[in-house]
C-alpha cells in the first residue's frame, strides 16, 4: 500500500504475507507533508528489499506507530520489519518478534536532522546474521544513525546479530534492559562514529556476548554509562563487558555501576582495544563510584586490560594525569582521572536536554 496524502492515517489492520520486490513489503510512505499514525495493527510474514513491513521516507512531519506488532517479517538487504530514511517516527509499546535482515533485522532508521523516539517496545528474537563479512559491521537488531535519539523502557532479548547499533548518533538508552543478545563487536550495543555522544542511564545488560565485548562496544566521542547493572558469561582477559577501540581519542565515563560476576578476574570488565599490535592507545576512563560484586561483596574498580593485538596487558586506574593530556595521548599512554573534564559532562548534558 501506497500513501502519500495529507491526511491523518490510522489503521487497526492487518498486514500479512505481502511480498514486495522494492521498498516495504506492506506500506510504503512517502512525500507525505501531513502526520501519519499506525495504531494496533499487525505485520506478519512481510518481505521487501528494505523495510520487510513498513518503508518511511521523506518529508513527514512526524510518523507515529503505537501498539502494534511487527512478527517474522524479512528483508534482503536493510530493515526486516521496518526501515525509515528522513523522517521522524515515535514507536509506543510495539513488539518486534522474529524478524530478519542482514542489516538491522528489525528496524533501521537514518536521518541525521530527524528525531527517533522508541518507549515501551520489545525486540525479541530478531536474526541479523550473515555469512557476508562485508556486512558483519551493520548486524544487529536496531541499526540507527541519527542526532536525535531517544530509547525509554524498552527490551531487548535473545537478538542473533547484537541489541543496538549506533552509527554517528548522538542520544540516550534509558531504563531499558538487554538480556541474552548475541553480536559481532558487541551482544547488547555498539557505537561507532567519532562524532557521537551516547548515554546510557538506569539500563541493565544480563548474559550478552560478542567478539569483543558482551555489553557494550564504544568506537564514539564521548559515552556516559550512569547507574547501570552488568552481568555477563563467557567474559575472560580477552572478552570484556565494556570495550573501548582506541584509533582515536575517546572517553568513558562509568558512574554509579555495578559488574556482578562471581568467578572472573577484575580486570576482564574494561578494557581498551586495537586491532594492531604497539598502537598507540588514545583512550580517558573515569570511574565514579562503580564496583564489582564478587562473592557477596563489593569492590571498587582498580585496574583495566589494554589489548594490542594479540598483547593483553593490566593497568591500574589509579593512575592520574590530567595535566599531561597532550604528552600523553602523543606517547600513546593511557589516561585515567577521578574527574570529568568539563566539556564532555556539557557534551552529555546537552544530549540529556535534547529531550
Amino acid at each position: 500500500m501506497k500513501n502519500n496524502c495529507r491526511q491523518r492515517f490510522v489503521c487497526p489492520a492487518l498486514f500479512h504475507r505481502n511480498p514486495n520486490a522494492g521498498l516495504g513489503g506492506a506500506l510504503f510512505v512517502a512525500q507525505d507533508n501531513g502526520s501519519l499514525s499506525l495504531v494496533d495493527c499487525f505485520f506478519k510474514n512481510n518481505s521487501a528489499f528494505q523495510g520487510g513491513a513498513f518503508y518511511g521516507q521523506i518529508e513527514s512531519h512526524i510518523l507515529v506507530i503505537q501498539n502494534c506488532s511487527f512478527y517474522n517479517n524479512m528483508a534482503t538487504n536493510y530493515g526486516g520489519a521496518l526501515f525509515f530514511h528522513s523522517i521522524s517516527v515515535t514507536l509506543v509499546k510495539c513488539n518486534f518478534h522474529g524478524n530478519s535482515c542482514p542489516k538491522a533485522g528489525a528496524i533501521g532508521f537514518t536521518g541525521v536532522a530527524n528525531k527517533l523516539l522508541l518507549v515501551g517496545c520489545k525486540i525479541v528474537r530478531t536474526n541479523a546474521e550473515v555469512n557476508d563479512t562485508h556486512h558483519t559491521r551493520y548486524m544487529s537488531a536496531v541499526t540507527i544513525s541519527t542526532e536525535k535519539l531517544d530509547i525509554q523502557h524498552c527490551i531487548f532479548h535473545d537478538n542473533v546479530g547484537s541489541g543496538l547499533l549506533m552509527v554517528e548518533t548522538k542520544g540516550i538508552i534509558s531504563n531499558c534492559s538487554f538480556v541474552n543478545n548475541t553480536g559481532n563487536d558487541a551482544g547488547a550495543i555498539t557505537s561507532r562514529g567519532y562524532s557521537s555522544v551516547i548515554v546510557v542511564k538506569n539500563t541493565s545488560f544480563f548474559y550478552n556476548s560478542g567478539s569483543h565485548a558482551s555489553a557494550l562496544f564504544l568506537k564514539n566521542q564521548v559515552t556516559l554509562v550512569q547507574n547501570c547493572l552488568f552481568r555477563s558469561k563467557h567474559v575472560s582477559k580477552t572478552w570484556h563487558v565494556i570495550s573501548i577501540s582506541s584509533k582515536r581519542s575517546v572517553s568513558l565515563h562509568i558512574c554509579g555501576c555495578v559488574f556482578w560476576e562471581s568467578q572472573l578476574p577484575f580486570e576482564s570488565f574494561v578494557a581498551i582495544w586495537s586491532s594492531i599490535e604497539d598502537n598507540f592507545i588514545h583512550a580517558t576512563i573515569y570511574f565514579w563510584n562503580t564496583f564489582i560484586q564478587k562473592d557477596n561483596d563489593l569492590f571498587p574498580v582498580q585496574q583495566i586490560s589494554v589489548v594490542n593485538g594479540t598483547t593483553t596487558r593490566t593497568v591500574s586506574v589509579n593512575r592520574v594525569h590530567l595535566n599531561e593530556v597532550s604528552s600523553q595521548y602523543a606517547s600513546g599512554e593511557l589516561l585515567f582521572g577521578h574527574q570529568l573534564f568539563y566539556s564532555e559532562l556539557n557534551m552529555c548534558s546537552n544530549t540529556l536536554l535534547r529531550y
